[in-house]
Parts: C-alpha cells; structure tokens; sequence
C-alpha cells in the first residue's frame, strides 16, 4: 500500500479539501491510504466522512502559533508511520514540512499550489522569494491546480519538465449536473417563486470579498425586490458580515445557509453564481458552477484558465455598478447541463482520480 501524508490548513469543506476529498472518494482505497495533517484543533465538516475511509487525522499546533511545535508535532508523525509521499497544501509555508520530510527520507515531497496572489509589497516579495527556493529545494515534485499557480509558488520556469505535475481540481461530473425537475421541486420547497436567485459558496474571508456582494445587493434590491443571495460557508467574518446584512435592511435578500453538503441541488436552484475574490488560485466551485449550466460572474482577478465553458463572464471587482447591470441582463431560460463539456476538458474526478493513482505507482515503482 502507497501511504500518503497530506499537509493542510483545515478540512472544513473549502476548495482545497473538497478537492482532495473528490480523489480519496475515487481511489482504490485498498492500495492507497491518505491521511491528513491538520493546523489547529478545530473539526472540519469533513472528517467525519473521511474517518468512514479509515483515514488518520492529525491536528497540530499552527505555524503562526510556534513554528518549532509546528515542526516537532509534523516530524513525530512523519517518523511515526512511514509515509511514501508528503504532500504539502500551503503555499509558500510549505518549507518546513517539506525540510522534514526529506529528513526523514520521504521518497516523494510535493509542493502544491493553490493560490495566485500577486504581491506589490517589496517585504512581501522578497519573503516569497526565498520561501520559494526554500520549497523548490526540498520538495521533488511540483504540483499545481493551474498554469498561473504553479508560476505564482514555483516559478516561471514551472511546467518544463517532468517533475511539474498540473493536477486538475476534478469533480464529480455525474453529481453536478442540471436537472430542471430537481431545480423545480427545490425551487417550490424553499419557496423562491419566480425570485433571481444568486448564490456564492465560499469561506467568509476578506479575499472572498462578501462586502462587495452585500453592496451589489443593496444596488439590485432598489431596483427590484425579486433578487435573493444565498451565502453558503462559514468562517471568521460570518458574524460581521450578518450585521453589515441587518445594518443594510437586507436580512430577506440575503440568506446564510451555513456550510452544506448540497451545492449540486443548490447550484441546481440558483439563476446567476458570483465569485468577486480578490485572488484566487483555480477554484473547484467554477467548474462544479459551469457543470451545472449555471450562468456565471467572477472577478476578473481570477484565472481565465477556469473558463471550461463559455458560461463565465469575468468582471472588475472595481465596478459595482457594472457587476449590477450585468445581473439584471443575464438571460436565466435554456438552460442545460454542460457536464460533458468538463469531462472532456480533462475535469472529471473518475479519469483523474486514475492519472492520479497510475502517476504514484510509477513514481513509486509499485506495482498497483
């Protein structure tokens, strides 16, 4: 059995554990384990289903807690089981896990990227910089969810040989599709009606930029009192963001649904998807979005890499009343699933989640 280690910020259901979560789910468990390393002592949504797996869950003290505890409580679990692979999910702070592990022999060490934030600080860069040498010299392998995050954490040079590996954030293609009776039957039990309904799935964090969608809100719900916005997430602006929604009058328009297991029937019963982040890396919820056939408007600071299909109109996130005029025009009628436009892009977790499993057995010259 190839056993692998990965290292990430939590399993509370966002973009990068979902992610992970769609391959475990698609492997042949009985040749590959994955376990997790988890920072801090909160539970994520997502361990109890991963437990069902067998999985082994280990929760540590955060680097920005103390870097040194962070390091002793990784290398104890390293050395402790043997891992095959350490596959690190954190960007630039990827470095000190990926220093233990070659310490302790890891035979695969991956830096993984996620992200594509641009820096114009000069202290800002300077750091990622030398992280990047850092993680450059003590991992193996480079993986990323995208063309601009593997330059972005690895490099320009990125995706020129052959220890570059671009691992796309698959879905289950079956699951996110439309489904007009579904769309229906969801629609009549929350009683929508004929309401706009415009959804956004995402951690409440300042990069997922909410406020601005609380202010476009405020614009559409003077011109019309058909629009609803479903947030569904948590995080640590979830309490601010409430009362910003309260202080504005808005606590009909916009409704908190917490974190759910349901974003195929929820995408199913949405109009319009938003994504207004201020930086992003290649976000599974454009790609479950585009599969679903739901029209869709994201920040133009997200990569065009994500648009799979011709649903995804990229917007300033400086123009709100653009963001407005573009809602009220999108045309909601015929619409259908484009399930099959992702499988064939390369987007369907099944044949990914085998590219995957072939791809470690080879690396790890085991016969799976």
């Amino acid at each position: 059995m190839i056993r692998v280690l990965h290292v990430i910020s939590s399993l509370d259901g966002g973009g990068v554990e979902s992610m992970l979560f769609n391959y475990y789910s698609n492997l042949d468990r009985k040749k590959i384990q994955f376990d997790f390393v988890v920072h801090g002592d909160d539970v994520g949504m997502l361990e109890e289903r991963l437990h069902i797996y067998n999985t082994n869950i280990f929760h540590v003290t955060p680097k920005k807690v103390s870097v040194l505890k962070n390091m002793i409580e990784i290398n104890r679990v390293i050395k402790k089981n043997n891992y095959d692979v350490v596959h690190c999910h954190q960007n630039f702070s990827n470095a000190p896990t990926l220093l233990i592990a070659k310490l302790n022999s890891v035979k695969v060490r991956i830096s993984h990227a996620h992200g594509s934030k641009e820096e114009y600080e000069l202290k800002v860069i300077m750091k990622n910089k030398i992280a990047r040498l850092i993680n450059n010299y003590f991992a193996n392998y480079y993986f990323s969810c995208g063309i601009r995050a593997g330059k972005w954490l690895h490099g320009e040079k990125w995706l020129q040989n052959e220890e570059n590996i671009l691992m796309n954030n698959a879905i289950d293609v079956n699951k996110f599709r439309y489904n007009k009776e579904i769309r229906s039957q969801n629609r009549e039990k929350y009683k929508l009606g004929k309401k706009i309904v415009l959804l956004h799935v995402g951690r409440f964090s300042k990069e997922k930029n909410h406020l601005f969608l609380i202010n476009i809100m405020e614009l559409l719900v003077k011109k019309s009192d058909r629009y609803v916005l479903l947030f569904v997430g948590n995080g640590i602006l979830e309490d601010t963001l409430k009362k910003c929604v309260q202080d504005k009058g808005l606590v009909d328009n916009i409704i908190f649904l917490g974190v759910r297991k349901d974003i195929a029937e929820l995408m199913n019963i949405a109009d319009i998807f938003l994504l207004p982040s201020m930086h992003e890396g290649f976000p599974v919820t454009l790609i479950e979005a585009q599969s679903t056939g739901i029209n869709i408007l994201a920040s133009s600071e997200i990569t065009k890499e994500t648009a799979i299909t011709d649903l995804i109109e990229y917007i300033s996130i400086e123009k709100e009343e653009l963001w407005v005029e573009k809602i009220i025009n999108t045309k909601i009628e015929n619409r259908n699933s484009r399930s099959e436009d992702i499988k064939r892009e390369g987007y369907s977790i099944k044949e990914q989640a085998i590219k995957y499993e072939n791809w470690l057995g080879n690396v790890l010259n085991h016969k799976l």
